[in-house]
Parts: structure tokens; sequence; C-alpha cells
């Protein structure tokens, strides 16, 4: 069992050094890839990291399994760039101990992984916790979808129902650090709501595209908390609340009260400040 770590990147970062470092002699190599390596000059001088060209086809598994196929080990760790391994892991090969996990369960074929994430920006602190399938064998899956992608069997990529299952509960544990300016942020939530949007087009039967877009409108509403206007906050809430309506009724669910009343509470409030502190009180969805 050999292990690639394969890391998506759009520029050289801050981030993107301390993920590289986290990984030293825990896998057997590093696929960096970016849309211009050029972007990447001097990364490439690290001995164990390999950095190749991909084509952004507006598309995350796209541009996943495209970076994928570089890969030479048996196994894939999929990380992004404003990720890093959990200290206790740092120089541990994580090929090892995957293989003494998996000698007590025949016949899995990913790992599910604990993801820490906490974001950066003052007005958007928030921290929680999710177990993702991030270790797999390369040739067993690929990924689905523009955005928010999951990963199916490559033997069949367009049954979502061949989604990776069963797993194993692995003892490696990610930290996603997210980014410390808010411009970038902002940025991403403009990406990632043109992304869903075309993700809606391209398949209209993916309903949890609707549940995507509103925790996209409300963390930017938590985001904005402090600088936008009130009419800003409640034009972004009120939308968050359309689409998570839009999302249960699709699932022929009316359960979405609990999920709307986190969004329109604060829309009882007047005042700007006031509407930060409910704003704040209310975890961004993971």
């Amino acid at each position: 069992m050999s292990v690639s770590a394969c890391i998506l990147a759009e520029r050289k970062t801050s981030g993107l050094q301390k993920c590289l470092k986290s990984l030293d002699g825990c896998v057997d190599e590093i696929i960096l890839g970016a849309p211009d390596p050029c972007l990447l000059n001097g990364i490439c001088s690290r001995s164990n990291v390999r950095v190749v060209r991909i084509q952004w086809k507006n598309s995350f598994a796209d541009a996943r399994n495209d970076l994928i196929r570089h890969a030479k080990s048996t196994h894939i760790l999929s990380i992004d760039s404003d990720e890093c391994m959990r200290g206790s892991l740092k120089g541990k090969k994580l090929s090892a101990q995957l293989y003494l996990i998996k000698r007590h369960n025949s016949g899995k074929k990913g790992f599910k992984t604990r993801i820490n994430a906490r974001d950066n920006i003052r007005e958007f602190q928030s921290a929680f916790t999710e177990m993702l399938p991030r270790i797999f064998r390369k040739d067993s899956f690929s990924y689905l979808g523009r955005i928010h992608e999951e990963l199916v069997s490559s033997y069949d990529s367009k049954a979502k129902d061949q989604a990776i299952k069963p797993v194993i509960l692995s003892n490696v544990s990610i930290i996603h650090t997210g980014y410390s300016d808010r411009d970038t942020v902002h940025e991403k939530f403009r990406r990632n709501m043109r992304l869903l949007r075309l993700e809606l087009i391209d398949c209209p039967e993916r309903k949890a595209v609707h549940y995507f877009m509103a925790r996209n409108y409300f963390n930017q509403a938590l985001c904005s908390s402090e600088s936008g206007t009130e009419k800003e906050l409640s034009r972004l809430l009120k939308k968050a609340s359309s689409e998570l309506e839009r999302y249960y009724s699709a699932r022929g669910k009316d359960k979405w009260s609990e999920d709307a009343g986190r969004l329109s509470a604060v829309l009882a409030f007047s005042g700007r400040a006031d509407a930060r502190k409910a704003l704040l009180r209310l975890k961004p969805y993971a």
C-alpha cells in the first residue's frame, strides 16, 4: 500500500506551505496541481513534490480527477491547500497506519477522515468537525459534481448510489484553517455560487444544490455582518431561507422550519449591530 497526497492550488500561499510541511514523512509522494504551475515557482524545488498542470473547467470534480491521474500510488489522500495534517500525525508513514487498520476491515476501499475546520476571519470565527472520505483506492473511485463533489464508483461514474461506502473510520485527522483575508473569502462565496448555479443546470435532480446555496448565502451574511448594510444582510438571509424551502420541498419534506428559523430569526432586528449579534450566535453550516 502506498499513498499519494493530491493538492489543488491556485496560488502560492502561506497555507500551502504549511500543508506541504505537515505532509513531510507522511506520504510516498505529493502531487500539486495548478492551472498555471508558474505561480507555484519555488515549491517544486522540494524533492518530494511534483507540480503538474491541470485544466480548470469550472468543475472541482474534473480538476481532482485530472490531478489523481498523475498519482503513482495505490491510494489517494485528497487534501486542500488550506488544510494540513494534525500535529500528532506529522512524520508518521500514513500507508503503514492504513495497512494496520485495513487488516481488520478487508474489502473496504476507503477511509473516512476527521476534518477539524475553523475560519480565521474575525467576523466569521467558527469551528466544526465532520467525517469525510478523503483516502481511497485510486483505481476504485472518482469525483462527481462541479462543487461539493462526491466520490463515486469509477466503474459507473453516473451512479450516485455507488458513493464511497462502506468505509473504514481512520485515525487520520486534518485541520482546515480556511482563509485569513476578507477579500479572498468573498471571492470564494461568489465563485461557489456561480458553480452551484451551473451544477443546478447540469444536474437539476441534485436537490442538495439548493441546500448548498442556502449555506453559501447564510455564510456570506455571517461574514458580512459587521460591514454589510441591514438591507444587504436581510437580502442574503431571505435568499438562504428561500433556498432551504426549495431543498426540503423537493425532498418531499416540510421539516425545514428549524433551519429556516435560524435564518429568519435575525430578520426581526432593525439595527445592524443587533443583527450582527444575532448572526454571531448562529453557527455557520458545515
